[in-house]
């Protein structure tokens, strides 16, 4: 699984000590019919649960860019241990905490495990996945070398394809054979996909699929091939990402300065987490993510 992907929360200071520890648009008539929909297919109960797990799954990371901007994959890692498990893995942590500050870090550790709840309602969903049938985005799980954390991978299968198409004979040249690309991109949730197994073996070409631009995905990719050699960085410097000043941020990636001025990709999911914003606020985003997800045709 590639690194190339990053998320940012409170969890995810965690997050890192634990990987090194344990592993060292929708308006008018067809908005009103997919809401009926909606009402028909899912349990009042559900919304008990949904909203958090969309919360917890699509805003706190890059995926709402998959489902409502131009990013054609994502990935949000999830952790599965019980309470017993993760303190054992962050003891190294705790040590290092300075004994005054102990027991409050302590606290709003214990508290973030007990508010966790991703990966309990990730199996629910997975339960009643088949109430969205919709093949226009696709689920994968990529275990890790850690039997407490793996990564849930969905795709935006139009704009894989589009990428496919416009990288073929990149992407062809890299996975060394050729391929079908509407063909490969409906393969996403077969485990024994050829075409995928690949892939994610590949830093340069998820880069491109995780939607951060040719240029990034090649440098990141030359960074993790040539460690201990000269540094890319002393070519090209990485530029910072802006600080999150909203609902969602902007996905978190490496980005170099190949020339003078912005990044273009920066420029475009900044314009696009304003847009994204802006429908949340709007809309009723739960049900706004659960049409996308519930195929159009259901009835």
């Amino acid at each position: 699984m590639s690194t190339f992907e990053i998320n940012g929360s409170f969890r995810n200071c965690f997050l890192i000590i634990f990987l090194v520890v344990i592993v060292m648009q929708c308006s008018g008539p067809e908005h009103t019919k997919q809401s009926n929909n909606i009402s028909r297919i899912l349990d009042p109960i559900d919304s008990d649960w949904l909203e958090k797990f969309y919360r917890d799954l699509f805003l706190d990371g890059p995926m709402i860019y998959t489902l409502l901007g131009s990013k054609p994959m994502s990935c949000h890692e999830i952790i599965d241990a019980n309470e017993e498990e993760w303190i054992r893995a962050h003891e190294m942590f705790f040590d290092a905490v300075p004994e005054s500050k102990k027991e409050k870090i302590r606290k709003e550790f214990l508290e973030e495990i007990q508010n966790y709840t991703l990966h309990e309602h990730w199996i629910k969903w997975k339960c009643i996945r088949s109430r969205f049938p919709n093949q226009e985005f696709l689920f994968r799980e990529i275990l890790s070398e850690s039997p407490h954390l793996y990564f849930v991978c969905v795709v935006n299968t139009k704009l894989v394809i589009k990428m496919l198409l416009q990288h073929y004979d990149l992407f062809r040249k890299e996975l060394g054979f050729d391929f079908d690309p509407l063909s490969a991109a409906l393969e996403f949730e077969k485990e024994d996909s050829i075409f995928w197994k690949k892939l994610f073996a590949n830093h340069f070409l998820q880069g491109i699929l995780y939607g951060f631009g040719l240029e990034n995905a090649y440098f990141f990719s030359q960074e993790n091939q040539r460690k201990g050699e000269k540094s890319i960085e002393s070519v090209f410097k990485r530029r910072s990402l802006p600080v999150n000043d909203g609902i969602i941020e902007i996905p978190r990636f490496a980005s170099y300065q190949v020339e003078e001025g912005e990044d273009l990709v920066i420029a475009r999911y900044q314009k696009e987490r304003t847009e994204i914003q802006k429908k949340i606020i709007e809309n009723n985003w739960v049900e706004l993510i659960s049409a996308l997800l519930l195929d159009k045709r259901a009835s």
